[in-house]
C-alpha cells in the first residue's frame, strides 16, 4: 500500500511483458502492447501454473518507428524518458475516483495510437515476412 492506504495499481507479475515474451505482441513507445491484429485494445489474465509449455518465439518487429503521436500528447510527460517510464505521473492523471469507483479519465495514448485497432501499414518481421492487417484481416506473405 502507499502512503495513502491504496493498494497499487501493479502485481509480482507484469502481464504485458510476459505477454511480449509469449510472442502476442510488443510493447510500443505508449508501453501499451500492441498486436499486429487487435492493436493496443488488449487487457490480460494470468493463469498460474506448474505445467511444461512450449513458448511461442517472441515477436521480432518494429511497429512505433518515427511515430511520437503517444509522447507528444501526454499530458502528464510520462513517456517523455524511455528509460524512466511516469507510471506515477501516467496514473496521477489516469485515474479518477468517481461515485466511489476508479475510472479511466485519460489513455490519450492508446486512443492517438495509429495501430489502436491493429496495424493499418507494412510491417517487417526478422523473419522476411510482411504482415498487413486492415479490417481485421492479417495477410503474412514472403518477400522476394
Amino acid at each position: 500500500m502507499d502512503n495513502n492506504g491504496r493498494k497499487e495499481s501493479f502485481g509480482h507479475i507484469s502481464l504485458k511483458h510476459a505477454a511480449e515474451l509469449a510472442g502476442l505482441g510488443i510493447i510500443g513507445k505508449n508501453y501499451l502492447l500492441t498486436n499486429p491484429q487487435y492493436g493496443n485494445l488488449l487487457w490480460f489474465s494470468a493463469v498460474l501454473t506448474d505445467a511444461e509449455l512450449i513458448p511461442d518465439e517472441k515477436i521480432q518487429y518494429s511497429i512505433c518507428n518515427d511515430c511520437n503521436k503517444c509522447i507528444e500528447i501526454c499530458p502528464s510527460k510520462a513517456l517523455d524518458n524511455p528509460d524512466l517510464f511516469g507510471k506515477k505521473n501516467c496514473e496521477g492523471i489516469m485515474f479518477k475516483k468517481v461515485n466511489n469507483k476508479w475510472e479511466i479519465m485519460c489513455n490519450l495514448c492508446r486512443k492517438v495510437c495509429p495501430n489502436r485497432f491493429g496495424t493499418t501499414s507494412n510491417i517487417t518481421t526478422d523473419n522476411s515476412k510482411t504482415m498487413n492487417n486492415k479490417k481485421g484481416n492479417t495477410i503474412i506473405t514472403t518477400k522476394n
